[in-house]
Parts: C-alpha cells; structure tokens; sequence
C-alpha cells in the first residue's frame, strides 16, 4: 500500500504509514483496492464517514500507467454504495486547484465545487472542495 500511495503522489501528498494504520483500524473507513491478476496493487481509495450523515473520500490513488481504465469511476461507485448502505447522504472529497484531470472525473461523477480552500495543502496550493448528494 504504501509503494502505491508514494507512486501515486508527490512526497508532500501521499499519507505516511501511520495515517494509512488509523484509517485501516478505525470502525468508520471504508476502503477498497484494485489488485491486477498477479496481485500487483494498482488502485485505492479510502472514505470516512460521520454520525451526521456525511461521508468524506480521504483519498484515491491510480498508479499513472493504470489510470483513464475507469478504476477511479468503479472504486468511488463503490465507496458511494457502501456510504449509502451506512445512511450517508452527502460525500465530500478535496482536490487540488492545479488538478483539472481530477475535478473533470468527480465533475462527471455528480460532484460540484461548493469552496475554494486557500493554501489547503502543505506546499500552499489551495484546493477545491467537492460535494455530492447521494439521496
């Protein structure tokens, strides 16, 4: 998981081991991977969800030669499936401001651009932050 997660991100983006432990054992994480035939780890993401309803994608790598395949589109169908399962009606998910790739993807998902985080991540850039209903 983690050869993934750093082939996916830059330094500055990709989660420490001690986030990816939290997430795995914490009852509220939904998390799914997509594994080639030879049990090569392409694809993650992970997802929390709140008492309130509210669902959050934490965070969704493609290692760069297994993306524009759909994997991202199947692995966020099946977070949303499960959220709706659990009673979440709204899921959130932030995104770069430079990562027009990504926000075309959840664009064409049914998510909208509800605020601009300024300086969200830890290089300065600012972020989208994305919603979708799911009722």
């Amino acid at each position: 998981m983690n050869l993934a997660n750093q082939r996916c991100f830059k330094r500055s983006e990709s989660y420490s081991r001690k986030i990816f432990r939290h997430l795995l054992s914490h009852p509220k994480t939904i998390g799914y991977c997509a594994i080639t035939s030879d049990n090569q780890l392409v694809a993650f993401i992970f997802a929390t969800f709140d008492d309130d309803g509210t669902g959050h994608i934490s965070t969704l790598g493609v290692l760069p030669e297994h993306r524009r395949k759909g994997l991202a589109k199947k692995l966020i169908s099946h977070v949303e499936q499960m959220l709706v399962k659990k009673n979440i009606t709204t899921v959130k998910l932030e995104v770069r401001v430079s990562n027009s790739e990504a926000q075309g993807l959840y664009r064409q998902l049914g998510y909208t651009i509800v605020q601009r985080l300024k300086s969200y991540y830890s290089d300065g850039e600012d972020g989208f932050l994305m919603v979708k209903s799911l009722v």
